[in-house]
């Protein structure tokens, strides 16, 4: 909920809840696409609720409304949802921020395969650590591989749907001028190319618009 109403403060549109093996999870429309700096509030917004959690038991532990041994119990769960969920694994809200580091310094294309190496990495080392224990340990284990594994295969549409969100949304940042045949997220983009610079608009007009109709 928290995410959802942080994006909704940000004009993202909310679609739909997805349920995981290990909890919920916002569908929020071009989440991944927009301002570097509002998606870190979106993906914080999250966690942050399970800081202030505490408060909130430590009042129904004090007015009488649950007791001392519930009070620590549901702390001890809110504890671990709250690492668990920071952890850096991609579609985590850890790894959906390593995702949005990735991208303050890489280009789209380029950011996406290091948040995926990284989150495969990352859970191969808590495997090895024996992170993922029992069998519900392993089911998570394997959901977040094979998400891993479909994210990275659908890369080409998700660059193709980032690439038509700037085509559709003109950028407001500041202009950077690089030789790269990708767009970073958090500038205007002007590439050089053979004969000269061209800018992100007409980059972006020759992949969406027909020769014809230029």
């Amino acid at each position: 909920m928290a995410h959802i109403l942080m994006a909704c403060a940000f004009h993202y549109r909310f679609e739909k809840i997805t349920i995981y093996p290990f909890g919920l999870s916002a569908q929020i429309k071009n989440l991944g696409y927009g301002n570097l700096i509002q998606e870190i509030l979106i993906i914080c917004s999250g966690p942050l609720t399970h800081v202030c959690m505490p408060l909130l038991f430590d009042f129904l532990c004090s007015t009488g409304m649950i007791s001392e041994i519930f009070y620590e119990y549901l702390c001890m769960i809110n504890a671990s949802i709250l690492l668990f969920n920071l952890l850096p694994i991609y579609p985590l809200d850890g790894g959906r921020l390593v995702q949005v580091f990735f991208h303050c310094f890489c280009t789209y294309k380029t950011a996406e395969k290091c948040t995926y190496l990284t989150s495969f990495l990352v859970l191969l080392f808590f495997l090895y650590k024996g992170l993922f224990q029992a069998y519900a340990g392993y089911i998570v284990f394997i959901f977040l591989v094979v998400e891993l594994f479909l994210a990275w295969k659908s890369l080409p549409l998700q660059a193709l749907q980032f690439y038509r969100f700037r085509y559709l949304h003109s950028c407001k940042e500041k202009p950077y001028l690089h030789h790269k045949k990708d767009l970073y997220r958090g500038r205007y983009n002007l590439f050089y190319r053979k004969g000269g610079w061209i800018e992100e608009t007409s980059w972006l007009l020759e992949k969406f618009v027909p020769k014809n109709r230029h």
